[in-house]
This record gives structure tokens, sequence and C-alpha cells, in this order.
């Protein structure tokens, strides 16, 4: 590898690490990025998974250093279903052809640019009928009052 591949993957990672103790979603960044680097799809995803879990045991301590207490019984929970989804997963993932992997990669990325965008369209004030403009082309974001807009 490159030193600047390297740098890259500092950068992307870190950013995904932040991203992820944040809202979720760094992978999204990191399988694609890791791909371009010339690493098959199935092992950038199994990458990016170690990183998630260093990531999470860190956060969850930066949380309890915060004094966040977590729900211990909903955190039983989530972990229980996430160990079982986690195997599932990637037992199916593994067993799936790098081809066909990469195009429910990329399903499941529109489907997360989608709700970004809704989540985006939500927080602007838009209802809706905002969706049915965007698609036709006629939408446009709604401005502030008082605010100069040049068309």
């Amino acid at each position: 590898m490159e030193w600047y591949e390297y740098l890259l993957i500092i950068v992307v990672g870190f950013c995904a690490a932040f991203l992820n103790t944040v809202g979720g979603g760094g992978s999204l960044f990191t399988v694609p990025i890791l791909t371009f680097l010339g690493m098959p799809i199935t092992l950038a995803n199994a990458t990016s998974r170690v990183a998630i879990l260093s990531q999470n045991i860190f956060a969850v301590f930066g949380f309890a250093s915060k004094k966040v207490e977590l729900p211990v019984r909903y955190s039983f929970w989530l972990c229980l279903t996430s160990l079982i989804g986690g195997f599932i997963g990637s037992t199916l993932a593994s067993s799936i052809d790098d081809k066909i992997f990469s195009r429910l990669f990329v399903v499941v990325m529109l489907i997360s640019l989608a709700l970004v965008l809704d989540w985006l369209l939500f927080l602007m004030g838009a209802t809706e009928l905002a969706w049915t403009l965007l698609i036709a082309g006629q939408w446009r974001p709604p401005h502030k009052a008082g605010s100069s807009v040049s068309q």
C-alpha cells in the first residue's frame, strides 16, 4: 500500500467512528473506500465490523466516564439480538458472491441515502409534498423570513 492509502484509511476511519458514535452509518464510508483500494467487498465489510467493535467498546467507556447511565435491561436485549443478527448477517454475507453482495450493498446505500434525505427534509420543515416535488424536480428548500434569495 502507498502512504496516501494509509492516510485515507486513517481519515475515513476517524470520520466513520465519529459518525457511528453520534448516529450510525460509518460503514457507508469505510466499506466503499476499502473496496476502492482493492479489497473485495466481503472482506471490506468484515474489516469494517472489526473497527465498529473496537469503537463501540471505547464509546461505551466514553459515555460511562461522563456518567451516562445505560439502561441495563434494554442494553442486554439489544446486545443479545445484535449478536444473533450479526451471526446471521455475517453467515449470509460471507456465503454470497461478491458481485451480488456489491449490488445489495448499493441498494442498502441508496435506501440509507433516501432516509437521510427524508430526515433533512423533515428538519427543514418540509412535508410529504416535498418528496413529490423533489422527484418531479420542482421542490426548492424553504427560506427563512427576511433572508434575501437571488433567483
